[in-house]
């Protein structure tokens, strides 16, 4: 499942790079994007912010039927529009929300920057509507350039941690074993046994602090 976002990110590479993907035309984007989203199923989300503001991105909600296709163009000014897209892909005619956005002020976007190369992020409130949701979610992203070597977009690849859990939970790890994930700082991203990786302000926490004993204690080897 990890590997979903590089795959994917390697893609959209190719596809830019060969000028199979309309920059200009966001809206154009939909069906690809959909496509993708139907095909790798794992990721949470496949979004672009281009550094003029403009964005486009699908998204799957797994308390929902169908998708999200939403986009910020020169139709819908400084807003995101967002449409309801059903599991064929059929668009809604009119947006379900719209509301100020702007992709160059986001986590995702300002990691690419900051690491001018693909990379993971820190895990971050994912954005579902014009509100900030409780999910976590963490990209994988990748810095685009033009000819002289200006930024011209970011592209985010995207699993909750919900996603992670639900998929750790899944394994089959002995009879008794256990499956997690902690990042480079020690904090825990998902397990395969349920329990919490957020504290009350929806902040991961250390593994070591976990209250699955056996995690903590295993953590304390690696942390």
């Amino acid at each position: 499942m990890l590997n979903l976002p590089s795959r994917i990110q390697q893609v959209n590479a190719n596809l830019i790079q060969e000028g199979k993907i309309n920059l200009k035309d966001l809206r154009s984007w939909r069906q690809m994007l959909f496509d993708q989203a139907h095909a790798f199923k794992g990721l949470s989300s496949i979004a672009w912010g281009g550094s003029d503001g403009r964005s486009v991105r699908i998204a799957r909600y797994p308390e929902e039927y169908g998708y999200e296709f939403a986009v910020r163009d020169e139709i819908t000014g400084s807003n995101l529009d967002e449409y309801f897209l059903d599991a064929h892909g059929r668009i809604e005619k009119t947006p379900r929300d719209s509301y100020p956005y702007d992709p160059r002020s986001q986590p995702w976007y300002e990691a690419a920057i900051m690491a001018e190369k693909p990379t993971w992020t820190e895990p971050y409130a994912r954005e579902h509507g014009d509100a900030i949701s409780v999910t976590l979610a963490m990209g994988y992203v990748q810095p685009f350039h033009d000819i002289n070597g200006h930024i011209i977009g970011v592209m985010n690849a995207e699993l909750t941690l919900n996603d992670i859990t639900l998929f750790l939970e899944k394994l089959s790890v002995g009879r008794t074993g256990k499956a997690f994930l902690i990042d480079h700082q020690g904090r825990l991203i998902a397990t395969s046994t349920g329990v919490p990786v957020t504290d009350a302000k929806n902040f991961p926490i250390l593994a070591t602090k976990s209250s699955d004993r056996q995690i903590a204690a295993a953590a304390c080897h690696w942390v």
